[in-house]
């Protein structure tokens, strides 16, 4: 009976904590909404944690960035069989190259990203849709970068500066006004995503 007690206090507690901490960063929060909605990730996910494994990876990520004809949208990106087509198929080649017998496979998606700098930009926490390619699968370390604004290689275009808002592109570049609540922010997802498993939804 106490532990049960004790359970719907912390849940009571819990729940107070996420409507304060939702309310402060309600406006970082749309904010961070906006961003991601005109982003596209990549993200590449290696078979295992194991040393030729993740070689592997880096030699798809190398190869894809430097072969692969990438359309100029995000549109045409999420939307493009042609890339999906040659992301898959470049992975394979370079799977059977080097004797394995998985098998990758490439795909778009919207799926949860942590914090991560690229360059200049801070990306803040949350979901974002992503070319994402599988080697067998996919349960070692990944590598991640920014496919849409082009910010994957490190002579990266000059896309982000036209397509984010002056406000949004305060927020990426971490202004002294956003580092409060983009903090906050994160916590508040940490909390939400602990809660979210406890219930098991």
């Amino acid at each position: 009976m106490k532990q049960t007690k004790e359970k719907l206090l912390l849940c009571i507690l819990g729940l107070g904590i996420l409507l304060g901490l939702g309310a402060l960063t309600a406006q970082t929060d749309l904010l961070c909404r906006s961003v991601s909605d005109k982003v596209l990730r990549l993200h590449i996910l290696a078979e295992s944690n194991d040393p030729y494994d993740q070689e592997t990876k880096l030699m798809v990520r190398d190869t894809l960035l430097k072969t692969a004809s990438i359309p100029e949208t995000k549109e045409e990106q999420m939307t493009s069989t042609s890339l999906l087509n040659f992301s898959e198929a470049i992975a394979n080649k370079i799977l059977q190259k080097r004797g394995s017998e998985s098998k990758a496979t490439a795909k778009t998606e919207r799926v949860f990203f942590p914090k991560r700098v690229y360059g200049e930009y801070t990306f803040p926490a949350g979901e974002y849709d992503a070319l994402r390619i599988l080697l067998g699968e996919g349960s070692g370390e990944n590598w991640w970068c920014v496919l849409y604004p082009s910010l994957c290689l490190p002579a990266a275009s000059q896309e982000a500066e036209t397509l984010f808002t002056d406000e949004e592109l305060s927020m990426l570049k971490e202004e002294p006004k956003y580092v409060f609540s983009l903090y906050v922010r994160e916590l508040w997802l940490k909390i939400k995503a602990f809660f979210d498993k406890e219930s098991g939804s």
